[in-house]
C-alpha cells in the first residue's frame, strides 16, 4: 500500500512542494537508522544565502531546495525521514527563530502548530521527532526555547550552531529596521519566502516496508557517513531485517552512551571515531591492519552477512547474540576511552589505576596498544579486578614507553600483528577456556595475565631485541655525527616529567600536565621545554659538530616554567644557573620550583667546585650533561626496566 505523504507518488516526482503542504497535518521522525544532525554554520550560511537570493529575484516562482524521501512507519504513525533531514531540520530551527521574533499571537500560533509541537497543554507532540541522541536537546533549546547549559554530543554542538548563526543573521537584520513595524514587516517578507517559495521534490517509494532501500540511501547519497555510523545504521539494518525489536532498541540505547562517552573524551572527529571503532573490531573480531581499515565492509560481508542470515545458512539467534556482545563491549570500550582520554573529569576511585591512566594519557601514543588496552579495562573491570587492572596498565605504560616512545629510529610496526591477537585473546580467554572444560577461578585469571606479561616481553626483547642495553645506546650512545636531536623527540617532555615525579617522590606530580596548553593556566604553571646549552648560544673554540652534538643530546634537556624560558634567552650557562636559581634579572619572578632544576643547579656547582677555574662555559655544560645522562641511566631502568616483572611471570632468566 503507498502512504502519499502529498498526493499520488505521480505527482510527487512531477511538481515542487512546499514547506506548509509537506507540514500541514503530518508527523514526522528521524528514524534511528539515520546519522545525527550534521550541518553547522557554513550550511546554514549557505541556506540563508540562497533566500537572500529568491529576495532579490521576485519573478523566481519556487527555488528548488531539495529532495526529500519520506517512509510511512506504520508502528510510530509518522513519515519516517529517509533522506533530507539536514536541511528539513534546519528549516525548522530558522522558523523556530523566526517564531520568537513576532509580535503577536495568531502567526506565532500557526507556525508552532504546522512547525513545531501539536497538542493541548501537557499532552505535546513534536511535529518533528528527532534522534534519540539528541531529541530532548533539540526540543529544550529549539521547540521550547530554553537555555541548555551543556553539548553532551557533537550533534547537539551542532544544532546549537546553526541556532546561533540564524538567530545572530536575524537580530542583524531586525536591528538596521527603522522601527517595530518595520520589524516585523521583514519578519514576514521572510516567512513568505521560506513558506510559499523554497519548493521540495517529495518523493515516497512504493514498497514502505523495505528498509533495504532506505539503508543504501541514507548510505550512499548526501554528505559521508562516518565509518561509526554506517556501522549502527548497518546493525540496525540486520535487526529489523530479522525482526529483533529488543536488539535494535538495545543499540539505540547503548549507542546514545557510546557517542556521549566520545564526546566527554574530546574524540569527536572521524579520525577519532575511526581509530576507537578500529581498535574496538581488532579486539573483538580479530582483525588485521587490513581488515581494520574498512570494518563496514567485514561487517557485511563476514561477520553479519545479511544474506545468510535472512537464508538460513547462519543461525540468526548466535548473529543477534554477537551484535549484543559487540555494542556491550563498544559501550563499556567508550567509557573506558573516556577514562584514558579526559582529564581530570572522570577519574576512577584507585590512586593507582588514576596514576597509571594518567601516564598512558601522557605518553600519546596509543594506536598499537589501544586493542589491547580497551580488552584489558573492560574484562577487568567486568570481573571486578580493578587493583590487577592498575598492575596491567602499569606493565602497558613500560611496554609502550620501551618500543613506541624511546626514539628507535623506526616504527614498530612487526608487533602490530601480535599485539592485535593478544587483545582479542585476552578477551575471549575465558569464554574460551569453559569451552575447553576449565572453570573461572582467580588462579586462571592470573596465568591470563601472566601469559600476556611474558607474550608481550618475549615479542619485545627476543624478536624485537629491544633490551635495555639497545635503549642506552638509543638514549645515550650514538656517535656525535649520528646522534638524535631530542628537542625533536615526541616523548622528551613525557620523560622529563617523570624524572620530575622520580625526583620529587614526596609530592605528587601529575604526569598528564605535559599536555596542558598555555592556554589552560597562567603562564607559569604551564612547563616548557629548556634546551640549557641555547640553540642560538654563541661557542668559539669548538667544532660546530661537536657543538651541535651537545645543543641536541638528552642531558641538554630539562623543564622549565613558561615564565622563566620566555626571559632566560640565550644566555651563558653561569648567567642561566643564576636565573633558575633566583629568578630572571629585574623580574619579579622567583627562582624555579621544579626538582629538575634544582638538581641541574647543584650539579653545575659539583663541576665548578670539582673543575674550578680550569673550565671554559662550554666545558662546564658538557660536564654537566655527562653527569645529568649517569641521573637518567639509572632513573629509566628504575621506571622501565622489565626486571621487576620476570619473577612474576617466571620468564627465563637469559631474556
Amino acid at each position: 500500500m503507498s502512504q502519499s505523504c502529498i498526493s499520488s507518488n505521480s505527482q510527487l516526482g512531477a511538481s515542487l512542494t512546499s514547506l506548509p503542504q509537506i507540514f500541514r497535518g503530518r508527523f514526522f521522525a528521524i528514524p534511528d537508522y539515520q546519522r545525527g544532525f550534521a550541518w553547522g554554520e557554513r550550511q546554514a550560511r549557505d541556506l540563508i544565502e540562497d533566500i537572500q537570493q529568491l529576495m532579490a529575484s521576485r519573478d523566481l516562482a519556487f527555488h528548488f531546495t531539495g529532495t526529500l524521501v519520506v517512509s510511512w512507519n506504520e508502528h510510530t504513525k509518522r513519515l519516517d525521514i529517509v533522506d533530507g533531514q539536514q536541511r528539513l531540520t534546519s528549516l525548522i530551527i530558522f522558523l523556530s527563530e523566526i517564531r520568537n521574533r513576532l509580535d503577536g499571537s495568531q502567526n506565532k500560533d500557526r507556525l508552532k502548530q504546522v512547525y513545531l509541537t501539536r497538542g493541548g497543554f501537557g499532552n505535546e507532540s513534536p511535529v518533528l521527532l528527532v534522534g534519540e541522541a539528541f531529541r530532548d536537546y533539540f526540543e529544550r533549546l529549539v521547540l521550547r526555547g530554553e537555555p541548555v547549559d551543556r553539548e553532551s554530543f557533537k550533534t547537539h554542538k551542532n544544532i546549537k550552531s546553526v541556532r546561533d548563526t540564524f538567530a545572530t543573521f536575524l537580530d542583524k537584520k531586525l536591528s538596521e529596521q527603522a522601527g517595530s513595524a518595520q520589524r516585523q514587516a521583514w519578519l514576514c517578507d521572510w516567512l513568505e519566502i521560506l513558506e510559499s517559495r523554497l519548493g521540495f521534490l517529495v518523493y515516497q517509494p512504493d514498497s514502505n516496508a523495505e528498509v533495504g532501500v532506505m539503508f543504501e540511501v541514507i548510505n550512499n547519497r548526501g554528505k559521508h557517513l562516518s565509518e561509526l555510523e554506517k556501522i549502527k545504521n548497518y546493525l540496525i539494518y540486520v535487526c529489523v531485517k530479522l525482526n529483533a525489536n529488543r536488539v535494535r532498541e538495545d543499540v539505540n540505547k547503548r549507542w546514545v552512551y557510546i557517542l556521549s562517552y566520545l564526546h566527554e573524551a574530546g574524540k569527536t572527529s572521524l579520525q577519532d571515531e575511526s581509530g576507537f571503532l578500529r581498535a574496538v573490531a581488532i579486539a573483538f573480531f580479530r582483525l588485521n591492519k587490513r581488515q581494520a581499515s574498512d570494518i563496514y565492509s567485514h561487517l557485511r560481508y563476514k561477520a553479519l552477512r545479511l544474506s545468510d542470515l535472512v537464508s538460513g545458512t547462519v543461525e540468526s539467534d548466535k548473529s543477534l547474540k554477537k551484535i549484543e556482545s559487540f555494542i556491550e563491549f563498544m559501550e563499556r570500550a567508550a567509557k573506558w576511552y573516556r577514562n584514558l582520554y579526559s582529564r581530570p573529569s572522570f577519574s576512577v576511585e584507585n590512586s593507582k589505576l588514576n596514576e597509571y591512566l594518567g601516564r598512558l594519557r601522557a605518553q600519546d601514543n596509543h594506536a598499537n596498544i589501544m586493542p589491547l588496552f580497551l580488552a584489558l579495562a573492560v574484562t577487568k573491570e567486568k570481573e571486578q579486578e580493578i587493583d590487577d587492572l592498575a598492575d596491567l596498565l602499569h606493565f602497558i605504560e613500560v611496554f609502550n614507553f620501551r618500543t613506541y616512545i624511546v626514539p628507535h629510529g623506526y616504527y614498530s610496526t612487526w608487533l602490530q600483528g601480535p599485539l592485535y591477537t593478544l587483545a582479542h585473546q585476552y578477551l575471549w580467554w575465558l569464554n574460551d577456556a569453559e569451552e575447553n572444560g576449565d572453570k573461572d577461578s582467580p588462579g586462571l585469571r592470573k596465568r591470563r595475565d601472566d601469559s600476556m606479561i611474558k607474550v608481550l616481553i618475549n615479542e619485545s626483547m627476543i624478536n624485537g631485541k629491544i633490551t635495555d642495553g639497545l635503549i642506552d645506546q638509543r638514549l645515550f650512545g650514538k656517535s656525535r655525527e649520528e646522534s638524535f636531536d631530542f628537542g625533536g623527540w615526541n616523548g622528551i617532555k613525557y620523560f622529563l616529567m617523570c624524572y620530575e615525579a622520580f625526583r620529587r617522590q614526596s609530592k605528587t606530580t601529575r604526569i598528564d600536565d605535559i599536555l596542558q596548553k598555555r592556554r589552560d593556566g597562567k603562564t607559569g604553571d604551564y612547563l616548557s621545554l629548556e634546551h640549557i646549552l641555547a640553540t642560538k648560544y654563541v661557542v668559539e673554540g669548538q667544532s660546530s659538530e661537536e657543538v651541535s652534538y651537545q645543543k641536541r643530546r638528552l642531558g641538554n634537556f630539562m623543564l622549565l616554567e613558561m615564565d622563566m624560558n620566555v626571559r632566560g634567552g640565550n644566555q651563558s650557562i653561569k648567567d642561566k644557573m643564576e636565573a633558575y636559581e633566583n629568578g630572571p634579572e629585574g623580574k619579579n619572578i622567583p627562582g624555579s620550583e621544579l626538582a629538575q632544576v634544582k638538581e641541574v643547579i647543584g650539579l653545575y656547582e659539583e663541576c665548578f667546585n670539582f673543575h674550578e677555574d680550569h673550565l671554559e662555559d662550554f666545558d662546564f655544560h658538557v660536564c654537566l650533561a655527562d653527569r645529568r645522562e649517569d641521573e637518567f641511566k639509572n632513573f629509566w631502568r628504575q621506571e622501565w626496566s622489565f626486571n621487576p616483572w620476570f619473577s612474576r611471570t617466571k620468564t627465563n632468566s637469559r631474556l
